[in-house]
């Protein structure tokens, strides 16, 4: 799944790091190599993407909802979303 902000294109999908195991779903840039993508543990270079197809999430409806604008100050809307579709897709 990919989404634009700010003129900048990013891809949602399942990742998980060969070194510890560790899956999540990750939000990033899509011109960004997943040989750059950070793990939990702290190893980058060892991420790869699952293949599990996402459904697609409704974020505006998250960015509408103001019980949620307190999570976007928070963390910022970009880990917020990646929170929020974390949430919905059960993970």
């Amino acid at each position: 799944m990919r989404y634009i902000e700010n003129d900048t294109e990013y891809e949602v999908s399942e990742l998980i790091c060969l070194k510890c195991f560790n899956r999540w779903i990750g939000v990033y840039p899509s011109e960004l190599p997943l040989k750059d993508i950070e793990c939990k543990c702290g190893k980058v270079g060892y991420v790869i993407k699952t293949g599990q197809t996402l459904p697609d999430v409704d974020v505006k409806k998250f960015e509408q909802d103001p019980r949620y604008q307190n999570m976007i100050k928070m963390w910022g809307r970009k880990v917020a979303i990646e929170k929020y579709k974390s949430f919905i897709l059960g993970q």
